[in-house]
């Protein structure tokens, strides 16, 4: 066995950091308008495509996009400032 191999199981201070940021993330979608948590909530959490979330949301699948575009630019400038100073950025 080659010693040089990383563990694959998370250590505790890396399962901290996870947890952290995941927090981070939770808590920006919260601030996020309600039309642009929802769509964000049902793509990435529920995994729906845009054209069951435009039925859904009974809009069309091209504003759903838009949505998610917006919802993740402005995700974006919410995490960057924390996220970002991460590896040296």
């Amino acid at each position: 066995m080659d010693d040089n191999v990383p563990d694959p199981e998370p250590n505790t201070e890396d399962l901290a950091v996870l947890r952290q940021r995941a927090d981070l993330v939770t808590g920006a979608v919260q601030r996020l308008p309600e039309a642009f948590r929802r769509a964000v909530a049902l793509r990435y959490y529920l995994e729906l495509p845009a054209t069951e979330i435009a039925l859904v949301e009974g809009v069309a699948a091209g504003t759903v996009r838009w949505r998610l575009h917006e919802a993740l630019r402005k995700l974006w400038v919410m995490l960057q400032p924390s996220l970002g100073k991460e590896d040296g950025q």
